[in-house]
């Protein structure tokens, strides 16, 4: 049967190249958006150690000194009336968790800060570069998204000293300036000309910014509330399990809103921390990436299937006699489906060494992109270059001999139905 098929292939070299030259080419940018997807896929199938379910921002509003109703308020009452806001919040019915940060240090933020933290007395490890967060520890802003500690539920109620200069760091963090040695009670520093000492008081899991990222170093600095620093004050809340998010907030700001009017602090808005993480990766135009890869990969996979289904039906009709005869000899529906499938499958794998030489030099040129790659996380799976090419092009041929199969078997299964008289009479 082999031979038959080359024969095919070769006595048909013209068309079977324009054919090779399609799947060459739908083979190539199919393997660049599979590996896309891959890459995406890896990265949200890694555990994120935070949970942002049923947790909601409220945002403060703050009166200004031009206003009508601003009120001259000396700075301690100014804390009193904060702390009476945040007050209200907590004790209001199906409200779990209270948390306070600052410099939009919450979840979802379009806004972050980083910067290179190194060692204190360690002038032979590398600093690294982590994504640091204001939190203020008279609420329990880790407990409302429920952050973790070797897999353990972690809060700042555990700790007994809490200071000005103590952090908490991720374990990417830890790894990274420690070696792999608990960091608890070391001090790490800002690696820019301040070498003030930030003492490690707790180290916990890693987490993700976003879902289609890897996981970040961390610092979270434990600044007390100041009456300067509350204007800049996120407030966010978790709901208890079972609430109805969209309820709560209609109810709450239909209940609270004059409750909260505290001398110059109103109840500004009230929303989900999901929904605002999804605005700001709308805001990065990430979603408008995956629609359009999407969108060329059903393209790309459509075109295939009508180029090969217009191909091999044209074929089938050309070679009626041929087809006839073969049924008039004995050969099956079955068997004359598996030549002609196999015939597309072998100039499929006639030109895959072709697409491999042409995808080498696309990962030569660094041109494929690595989402969420950071030096801390260096060492992943994609950053495994030859494992990476190796399984992206077996799911890519996996796809393609789907579609050139599906493709060349619909026109096989009409012709199949023609009686071999009809067939030899037609010739």
């Amino acid at each position: 049967m082999l031979n038959s098929i080359l024969k095919q292939i070769i006595n048909r070299r013209k068309s079977n190249f324009w054919v090779s030259l399609e799947i060459l080419l739908v083979f190539c940018f199919l393997w660049y958006i599979v590996d896309y997807f891959f890459v995406l896929n890896y990265n949200s199938a890694l555990i994120s150690h935070r949970d942002l379910e049923n947790t909601l921002l409220v945002e403060m509003g703050i009166i200004k000194e031009n206003h009508s109703k601003y009120t001259p308020t000396p700075p301690e009452e100014e804390l009193e009336n904060f702390q009476r806001f945040i007050n209200q919040i907590r004790s209001y019915p199906d409200v779990e968790k209270t948390g306070l940060c600052s410099n939009y240090s919450y979840p979802g933020s379009q806004g972050q800060s980083t910067s290179q933290f190194k060692a204190v007395n360690d002038t032979l490890t590398s600093p690294v570069l982590a994504q640091f967060f204001s939190i203020m520890p008279q609420e329990d802003y880790f407990g409302v998204f429920r952050h973790t500690s070797n897999g353990q539920p972690f809060s700042l109620t555990n700790l007994e000293v809490i200071d000005p200069n103590s952090v908490i760091i991720t374990k990417l963090v830890e790894e990274k300036l420690f070696s792999g040695q608990s960091a608890i009670g070391k001090s790490i520093a800002f690696n820019r000309g301040d070498d003030t000492p930030y003492r490690i008081i707790a180290v916990i899991d890693d987490i993700k910014r976003f879902s289609y990222l890897r996981p970040v170093p961390c610092v979270f600095f434990l600044d007390p509330i100041t009456t300067p620093g509350v204007a800049n004050t996120s407030i966010s809340i978790r709901l208890r399990q079972g609430v109805s998010i969209d309820k709560f907030i209609e109810k709450f700001k239909k209940e609270k809103a004059l409750d909260l009017e505290i001398g110059n602090f109103y109840l500004k808005n009230i929303s989900s921390l999901e929904e605002i993480g999804k605005r700001t990766v709308h805001t990065y135009y990430m979603i408008n990436q995956i629609r359009l890869r999407t969108g060329l990969m059903i393209f790309f996979l459509s075109n295939i299937l009508l180029c090969i289904v217009g191909t091999f039906w044209y074929r089938i009709h050309a070679r009626m006699k041929e087809i006839g005869l073969r049924r008039a000899i004995g050969s099956t529906k079955n068997r004359i489906r598996s030549l002609l499938v196999w015939e597309g499958l072998i100039l499929l794998l006639f030109v895959l060494p072709i697409c491999l030489l042409l995808e080498m030099q696309v990962v030569r040129l660094d041109l494929l992109d690595t989402l969420g790659y950071t030096e801390a996380t260096s060492g992943m799976l994609p950053d495994q270059t030859a494992l990476r090419f190796i399984i992206t092009n077996v799911i890519t041929l996996l796809v393609m001999v789907t579609v050139m199969v599906v493709s060349i078997l619909l026109p096989s299964l009409v012709i199949n139905q023609i009686p071999p008289t009809e067939a030899l009479r037609d010739e």
